[in-house]
């Protein structure tokens, strides 16, 4: 529960499971992945570092804590949770346990079905007899009870089902999409009844339209949006996609229906077709064929009605949003409900457009029904908000002449209320009167508690409406009181509370508002209903004997009543809630303002973009720049030709036909033009002639709506290309704190409400729709982040006005810097056809003298292209920074620090005091003239934005307001490798401007969601894939590539019989051996196998699906003539004329000797691959698509490597594009390669990861260079020698150059070459034997140093295929001479560096996001390619997914692209998106990888892993289908073996609260947990005590909280002493992702809610890090409960939940097996396991010291009980007496209650001086340091060094 002072946004927690579900916390855990896993191992920021609240057991007893709070009496912070036991007594779990648990479902029989019991939770849970939606955390747990799952669904019937149930469904749904769980995974268990279920949704409103409420209005659009974002799912895309089918088109006006099928001639056949059909079937029930009720006509059936009803319905609800002020000079005010009611349905009807299947016919009813035009007509668009403060001031005054009226006249009575004293808190009646107008309206009104009694002033109503008769109010009031009466089965009745009070008359017809309560306003509340007559500043309502019905009002507090109340309070509660009664207000709620309709006007605009976007809605062929011109001016002209038929005889008609179109389509001439027209005239031209409204449509009779339609139609729009276009790409003041955009708090966002932000789902319109979301979304993402910058930067800087009237700055920041002066020194004329100007640069002087050394030269690293941020600040005065807090909002913290404006910019140039260049790489400055700077002060030359300039100043001029340019006070920088989003989006730009950027054709259709899934696949000729696409042949319409040369891939013929079984293998034995040996070059079949019972099928879309992977999926195009032919032509030479269906011919060949140097031989492949990672491997040398689906430790890097070194053998002439999302993952793939049979100078490592690659060579494109031209000076060394020895004359001047080299290849070796073999042919006519080959080889000289005897001289082709071998070799040295010869040629360093990266490399390494930088680059260099393989496709943004397919221009408009192979795993963590909005409605979050798998694209999945031990590995296989185990973790000697000292490899460790606490979160959202941090700590040191390897020990975490108090742990009892020294690394999960070790200790963190772990792809990283051992840090009964992590945690609490450990036993000398029995003891607390500690390393201290205290023979007896002492059984022993023994028995057991103080104390002391070498064991108090104070005076340091703000977890 929390405190009244609480923010009302924290929810509490739902903790504690019910059983079978975990908990989730919605508010809180959907805001955790924007700033929390995201640990990078670095240095957490200090001020949000916690320091230790205690220290360890084993630390001296000075230092450690010598009282514990309690835990109790400590308030919570905000957004604390509720306890487990609250959760588990709450009256819902109880129900759940009795009526559908898992063990309530098993009992025999089991609990019957209860209708009762879904209406009596739907009333009073659900919102069912509330104005109000239900509260998050009462729907939370319901779903987390599998409500859903095991009792609504099992017990679905669409005869007999209520309202009450089919409701009840739809919110389940929609909780589940909230909480980012599967929600129709359940439906499929009874697919057969899910048309029935959706049949009911359809006409659950029929007979309810004027009952139902708006937030079960709202509910019910929601659940749409939910179910047309499915598409993927069958059964869901069956039935949602015949609400928007060609028979919604009997809802358009007879006019434009006719316009419509004349147009469009194939749909008017299929319209005749379907209307002929109707007819026959109402002729036949007519007749009574088929019964009279059997029929119903199409018009009329729930489907075709559905939109069409809904649209009304809208209309309705929008025309009463706005409430009219009910007193002079009052503002109007907006009802909240219908505002969210409305923006939802803007939500589904922008989600309708925005994909094709959807939009095709709905696009023509909404045009028809002028639906965007009534939204910008309505009251709603046209509101506007009034200043701050004045609507309180208007209502103040308005209250104080009411009352000064009713004192004056002398009309108090009785039934009206009395006016009691502002001490006593009581309000007057007028004051009641307003807060029942406003409180209902906008929530600041709200009051604690409540009362019933009379009210209300005669003839008139309290209610919020002004017009809404009493009638009606009384009618809703009963409604409500009705619904509270009746039986309830299990549940407890829930009270009508101030919830209720929320005028919802708009849906009955009334203008009434809802309330929005802040929860923290309610905390607490009480109910306190009664009549009575008299003053009652409670929440009134009561029959008033004189008033005209019922009133409502609010007013104070219910415990000041006024003393004519006959009413009696009352509290209620709930009678069996222990400990959870549900508050009356809706804790997971954030306070929120008035609302306002902001948000509306930009989701209008997002409608009207998506209803005049260019596309043909039934082709989706997109229509460009001229199309749309062309159809706009046809349209125009279409117009003036029947006015000049029809309407010539008005004057102004008369010249508008004649007018040009220019003149035409401009809205005010138009306008000016059509008035002249009379009411009559206008309906009659709208309606009848140009059919753009129905004759019919109510809005028909509003001459301005007419008007409006008309001038809509035929004024020329803006393309959205051009708002792009002069799109400013910084972010400014006003979009950077606009929170419909850009939600204040990412880690608050419910998903209760609808964002003006575009989606990311299935499918895209077009590519131009595809890359403007992506434009638009990564914008805001890059903003978001500036924005947590700049509020970091504003906190730290503590700006405050000077004496002077100035702008000071009192603090500062590592990251911002005052500005000196700040100068526009150049502003260039505009472009041709631009209006604004070419470029605006200005120059920023700062000075750094005030900074430390190392903050400065981060400064003085600036450089060009850098983004700087310009910031004024202006700090808000006292009064000013009061009204921010006004109302109990939290202003943000531009209002905060008073930030007027931001600008961005980018560096030109930085110069120094001395005006001398800094940081050029430019070539202005050489690098032997680089000085260091001058001085401290710095100018930089900085490029504004132009298109914001001449915004800015078009603003001032229009407004004459100040100029922001001179105002700038401060200046901000960002981190470079954050700071990159510019380039970014304008390569975005770039690829909408640039209409040659194309998509292959085989991919466009796929890429874009629509088609066949399949029709990009990569295919394998032979298999089933293959031949299902005979017809057109192959992908793109491509021959597949029949013969492929595998190389080194297979070891053995054994294994290329395993790799294919699927195939018969038929060999072909060329090896010269009696069995085939490799290389092999395979042959595949044209046709398939027929297929048989039994026998493999092909990989399938999912294989999860299917029942076993299948060998082979893939596409495929031709080689063409860069691939090889070579291995065709030898299969032909066979003796069959090719391979059987189903039969392979695999050739087994003898490679061309290379050369007679070992350097020559080409280096071999030593991996088996698994028959899955051989058909990932065909198919991605196969032309196409194809996707890998690599599980943890299944080798998708060995695949990977694998398919370029098979595709560089197979088509040499071929560049391959690699990239990956990080520096590690690309370089571990890169040493692979260089690892391989691939030349290393046709490998190339862009961007800055290159030096981080572990080679001596250098890889980036200037080592390249460097190393190209030291081989050029090599290779002409090589060539010189050979001229000496051939006596070729002048032999220096041969090898002069390359090109002489060429000559003398041409002139002396090859004719010499050509000589001999022609020699060797005759002497072998005549006889002569292999001697004459040695006798006349022309090189030998040369060949001196090679392996002697350079021939044997015993077999004649033995001795000639070895001299082919040494002619291969001169051959191979010439032309890489030939190669190095471009850059001989080519003078200058760019120059050759472009030269590489163009034409040389052959396999071009970078990350995505160098990609997205570079693409303008790699444009102007005519950078080509042909294949683009990806790993971490899953962990890749959809945007840097498709960029790098487009780093080059087409080929004659055709893209060259031949493959694209995306490996990845969705199943693991996706791409990091930091606000969580942007995650979670606009999904951000997806990768092309993901999307392409929910499409039904077919991959492969591989399915061995050869990672972790397998028992390790059963904890996430589960989560794939068929997951199993290589051969090498099964049988290899480390994974048999036992880990040292634990009796289990895998184990689950319950931690209680430490303390009296578990987890605690220092700064919100930074969550720690003490207990967990010593217990892993300790761990790790036990295990160096034992003698584990500290790089084979990782720690991970959950969050960015516990990473930091870890570190600080080890800091404090670890990295100072060499014995234990630091673990590899202390890392997030997340950030973990793709690494693995021997041994991970995890720490889970939460002890109150699961968090951020329920997302099973989070579960799959953290279990599958480890090799050997994995210990999970944990609260067991919290976790154990979690349904998502349910097939995990049984496996964990098989085991103990108490680490156990083995005595007597030591690393390396282990012999104990995995398997083998072992007797065991239990710690059972965390100060045993410090004990422990503690003991051994007294023990193995004092030996040391012992042991060095004798001489050496002595030492050599002190031996053995020094091994003793590090292994036996002393060291546990010497922990204490208590003894717990494992279930294997044994009498010796572990000691766990030992007093710790003095021993730890001398052992830490001892440790500390051992790890200096001191010999003295003597404990000195007081010389040790806790990690609570350790990082004191470091915290408070960096506090000031602006290192950020605190983290937020993931």
């Amino acid at each position: 529960m929390t405190t009244e002072g609480d923010k009302a946004g924290h929810i509490e927690s739902d903790e504690q499971q019910p059983a079978g579900h975990g908990a989730e916390l919605a508010a809180q855990e959907e805001g955790l992945v924007a700033a929390g896993e995201g640990g990078d191992g670095g240095e957490e920021p200090a001020a949000k570092k916690a320091r230790l609240s205690s220290a360890p057991k084993f630390a001296p007893k000075q230092l450690q804590v010598k009282s514990i709070p309690d835990a109790q009496s400590t308030p919570k912070q905000p957004g604390s949770l509720l306890t487990v036991a609250e959760i588990v007594t709450d009256k819902l779990t109880r129900i759940a346990r009795k009526n559908w648990s898992n063990a309530a479902r098993s009992r025999d029989p089991p609990p019957a079905f209860k209708p009762k019991l879904v209406w009596s939770i739907y009333r009073d849970e659900l919102g069912g007899a509330s104005m109000r939606s239900p509260s998050f955390k009462r729907v939370m747990l319901l779903e987390v009870s599998q409500y859903l799952e095991n009792y609504l669904w099992p017990n679905f019937d669409p005869e007999t089902a209520t309202f009450e149930h089919v409701m009840s469904i739809v919110l389940m749904v929609n909780e589940k999409f909230r909480e980012n769980v599967p929600a129709w995974t359940c439906f499929h268990t009874r697919e057969e009844a899910f048309p029935g279920f959706f049949k009911r949704v359809l006409s659950v409103k029929e007979g309810r339209e004027e009952k139902l409420r708006l937030h079960e209005r709202t509910a019910y659009v929601l659940f749409m949006i939910r179910s047309f974002q499915s598409l993927e799912d069958e059964m869901v895309r069956s039935q949602v996609l015949r609400v928007v089918s060609l028979p919604l088109w009997h809802a358009l006006s007879p006019g434009r229906l006719q316009l419509e099928l004349h147009a469009h001639e194939a749909l008017a056949k299929h319209w005749k077709a379907a209307a002929k059909k109707e007819a026959k079937a109402a002729k036949k029930a007519k007749a009574g064929v088929e019964g009279e009720n059997a029929y119903v006509p199409m018009a009329q059936r729930p489907e075709v009605r559905f939109l069409p009803s809904l649209l009304d319905e809208f209309v309705a609800v929008l025309d009463k949003v706005v409430i009219p002020p009910t007193d002079p000079g009052c503002f109007p005010k907006l009802n909240r409900a219908a505002l969210q009611y409305c923006e939802r349905f803007l939500e589904f009807l922008i989600d309708l457009l925005s994909q094709l299947p959807t939009r095709r016919f709905v696009r023509t009813l909404l045009d028809d029904r002028a639906l965007l035009v009534k939204c910008r007509m309505s009251k709603l668009f046209k509101y506007t908000s009034p200043p701050p403060g004045a609507a309180e001031a208007a209502e103040a005054a308005a209250r104080a002449a009411k009352a000064a009226a009713r004192a004056a006249a002398g009309t108090a009575t009785t039934g009206k209320l009395g006016k009691q004293p502002a001490s006593n808190g009581q309000a007057s009646d007028g004051e009641d009167a307003a807060a029942g107008e406003g409180g209902a309206v906008d929530g600041s009104e709200e009051r604690e508690e409540s009362g019933d009694g009379d009210g209300g002033e005669p003839g008139g109503s309290g209610s919020s409406s002004g017009d809404e008769s009493d009638a009606e109010v009384d009618a809703e009031a009963s409604e409500q009181e009705g619904g509270e009466v009746g039986e309830r089965m299990d549940v407890e009745p829930e009270t009508a509370t101030a919830d209720d009070a929320a005028n919802d008359a708009v849906a009955n017809g009334g203008e009434a508002a809802d309330a929005a309560q802040p929860s923290s306003a309610r905390e607490g509340a009480q109910v306190a209903p009664g009549r009575g007559q008299g003053g009652s500043p409670g929440r009134g309502r009561g029959r008033g004997r004189r008033g005209q019905g019922r009133g409502r009002g609010h007013g104070g507090r219910a415990d000041h009543r006024g003393p004519g109340s006959r009413g009696q309070r009352r509290r209620r509660s709930h009678a069996q809630g222990g400990g959870m009664a549900r508050k009356e207000g809706d804790q997971g709620r954030r306070p929120v303002g008035k609302p306002t309709n902001m948000l509306f006007r930009q989701l209008v605009d997002l409608l009207a973009y998506y209803m005049s976007f260019p596309i043909n809605d039934h082709t989706g062929e997109p229509l460009t720049d001229d199309d749309v011109t062309t159809a706009h001016y046809e349209k125009v002209c279409q117009f003036q030709r029947l006015c000049f038929k029809h309407w010539s005889k008005v004057e102004s008609l008369h010249e508008l036909a004649l007018s040009n179109c220019g003149a035409v389509e401009q809205r005010d001439n138009l306008r000016r033009q059509l008035s002249a027209l009379s009411p009559d005239q206008l309906h009659h031209m709208v309606c009848q002639q140009l059919r753009l409204v129905g004759e019919d449509d109510p809005w028909g009779a509003d001459t301005a709506f007419l008007m409006e339609v008309l001038v809509s139609t035929y004024e020329r729009r803006r393309s959205q290309r051009e708002v792009v276009n002069e799109m400013p790409l910084y972010p400014t003041e006003g979009l950077l704190w606009d929170e419909s955009q850009i939600p204040a708090s990412s880690e608050h966002y419910t998903g209760e409400g609808a964002l003006a932000l575009p989606k990311l789902n299935l499918q895209f319109l077009t590519v131009h729709d595809y890359l403007l979301r992506n434009f638009h979304l990564f914008r805001l993402e890059a903003t978001y982040e500036i924005r947590e910058d700049i509020a970091d930067v504003l906190g730290r800087m503590g700006a405050y006005w000077g004496d002077d009237d100035r702008v000071r700055f009192a603090g500062w920041a590592r990251m911002a810097l005052p500005l000196n002066s700040f100068k526009i020194t150049e502003v260039r004329k505009p472009n041709v056809g631009e209006a604004k100007p070419a470029a605006v640069t200005a120059n920023v002087v700062i000075d750094t003298r005030p900074l430390r050394g190392d903050v400065r030269a981060e400064w003085d690293e600036l450089k060009q292209h850098d983004v700087l941020f310009l910031l004024t600040v202006r700090p808000p005065t006292a009064a000013a920074a009061a009204a921010a807090f006004a109302d109990g909002r939290e202003p943000n913290a531009a209002e905060k620090h008073g930030l007027v404006y931001v600008r961005g910019c980018e560096v030109v140039e930085v110069r120094d005091e001395g005006g001398r260049l800094m940081n050029d790489f430019t070539g202005r400055v050489r690098r032997d003239e680089v000085k260091p700077p001058e001085g401290f002060g710095r100018t930089l030359a900085v490029a504004l934005d132009t298109a914001q300039y001449q915004i800015d100043m078009n603003t001032m001029a229009k407004h004459k307001s100040e100029d922001p340019y001179s105002t700038f006070n401060l200046l901000m920088r960002r981190k470079p490798k954050e700071n990159n989003f510019k380039a970014v989006l304008e390569s975005i730009r770039d690829l909408m401007n640039d209409e040659t950027a194309v998509i292959p054709p085989w991919l466009h259709d796929v890429f874009l969601g629509y088609g066949d899934p399949a029709a990009a696949q990569a295919r394998v000729p032979g298999t089933a894939a293959a031949a299902a696409d005979d017809d057109v042949g192959g992908v793109g319409g491509e021959t597949p590539l029949r013969t492929v040369d595998f190389g080194d891939t297979f070891l053995d013929a054994e294994h290329v019989v395993d790799a294919f079984p699927q195939f018969k293998v038929n060999f072909v034995n060329r090896s010269g051996g009696p069995k085939p040996v490799p290389p092999f070059r395979v042959t595949f079949p044209t046709e398939a196998a027929p297929a048989t019972e039994g026998a493999p099928s092909a990989s399938g879309a999912d294989s999860t699906a299917a029942g076993a992977p299948a060998p082979s999926v893939s596409a495929a195009e031709p080689g063409g003539a860069e691939c090889s032919a070579s291995g065709a032509a030898t299969a032909a030479a066979g003796a069959s004329p090719g391979p059987a269906p189903g039969e392979l011919v695999v050739e087994s060949y003898v490679p061309p000797d290379p050369g007679p140097y070992p350097q020559d031989q080409p280096r071999r492949n030593a991996v088996r691959f698994t028959p899955i990672q051989v058909e990932a491997i065909a198919a991605g040398v196969q032309p196409g698509l194809t996707m890998v689906v690599g599980p943890p430790g299944t080798g998708k890097t060995d695949t990977a490597v694998q398919i370029m070194t098979v595709l560089y053998h197979n088509c040499p002439g071929q560049r391959t594009l690699l990239i990956t999302h990080s520096n590690q993952a690309l370089n571990d793939l890169f040493s692979k390669i260089m690892e391989r049979d691939v030349p290393e100078r046709y490998l190339l490592r862009l961007g800055m990861g290159e030096a981080e690659l572990d080679t001596e060579q250098d890889f980036s494109r200037v080592g390249r260079v460097n190393a190209m031209l030291a081989r050029r000076l090599e290779l002409l060394a090589e060539v010189e020698k050979m001229a000496r020895q051939l006596g070729v004359p002048e032999a220096e001047s041969v090898a002069y150059t390359c090109e002489t080299a060429g000559y003398f290849w041409l002139i002396h070796v090859l004719a010499r070459w050509e000589k001999f073999t022609a020699a060797v042919e005759r002497a072998r006519a005549g006889g002569a034997g292999p001697a004459v080959i040695s006798e006349l080889f022309p090189f030998k000289e040369y060949f001196s140093d090679a392996p002697q005897p350079l021939f044997a001289g015993r077999d004649f082709d033995q001795d000639m295929e070895r001299a082919r071998g040494c002619f291969r070799h001169l051959r191979t040295l010439f032309q890489e001479l030939e190669e190095c010869r471009a850059f001989e040629m080519l003078k200058g360093q760019a120059d050759r560096v472009n030269y590489l990266s163009t034409k040389q490399a052959k396999i071009v390494a970078m990350t995505c996001t160098h990609a997205a930088l570079k693409r303008r680059e790699f444009l102007q260099l005519a950078f080509k390619y042909d294949n683009l393989l990806m790993e971490e496709a899953a962990q890749i943004l959809e945007i840097e997914t498709f960029i790098p397919m487009l780093l080059q221009k087409p080929d004659d408009g055709v893209s060259r692209l031949k493959r694209v192979v995306l490996i990845g795993d969705h199943h693991q963590l996706p791409p990091v998106v930091k606000n969580q909005a942007f995650q979670k409605y606009s999904h951000l979050d997806q990768s092309l990888f993901t999307r392409f798998i929910r499409l039904g694209t077919p991959y492969v999945q591989l399915n061995a892993q050869g990672r972790a031990r397998p028992s390790l590995a059963r904890l996430y296989n589960w989560r794939y289908k068929a997951l199993g185990d290589l051969p090498a973790v099964q049988q290899g000697p480390a994974f048999r073996a036992a880990n040292p000292g634990f009796a289990f490899d895998f184990q689950l460790v319950d931690v209680p609260d430490y303390l009296g606490r578990g987890e605690s979160e220092p700064v919100p959202y930074f969550y720690q947990n003490l207990g967990e941090a010593e217990y892993v700590v300790a761990a790790y040191m036990f295990m160096r005590l034992l003698g584990y390897p500290a790089h084979k020990i990782s720690i991970l975490t959950t969050y960015n909280g516990q990473k930091a108090l870890i570190r600080d742990v080890v800091e404090q009892r670890c990295a100072p002493y060499p014995m234990f020294g630091r673990p590899h690394r202390i890392a997030t999960v997340d950030k973990y992702q793709g690494a693995q070790n021997d041994y991970i200790l995890l720490s889970l963190v939460r002890t109150r809610t699961v968090g951020h772990l329920r997302d099973v792809r989070r579960l799959v990283v953290a279990m599958s890090r480890a090799r050997l051992g994995l210990y999970v840090f944990g609260r067991k009964d919290l976790f154990a409960n979690c349904y998502e992590l349910q097939p995990t945690f049984r496996q964990l609490l098989v085991r103990p939940i108490q680490l156990a450990l083995v005595k007597g036993e030591s690393y390396g000398v282990c012999p104990r097996g995995l398997e083998d029995p072992v007797q065991y003891d239990l710690i059972p607390s965390i100060e045993a396991m410090s004990a422990l500690v503690a003991a051994i390393t007294n023990e193995q201290v004092a030996t040391a010291v012992a042991l060095q205290s004798y001489e050496q023979p002595q030492q050599t007896q002190q031996e053995p009980a020094a091994e003793a002492g590090t292994q036996g059984p002393g060291p546990i022993e010497a922990a204490g007496e208590k003894v717990e023994t494992g279930p294997h028995g044994g009498d010796a057991g572990l000691a766990v209650d030992a007093a710790a103080g003095a021993a730890s104390a001398a052992s830490t002391d001892v440790a500390e001086r051992l790890s200096t070498g001191g010999m003295d064991v003597e404990n000195k108090p007081g010389e040790g340091k806790t990690a609570e104070g350790s990082k004191a005076a470091e915290t408070g340091v960096r506090s000031q060094e602006g290192e950020g703000t605190a983290a937020m977890e993931e």
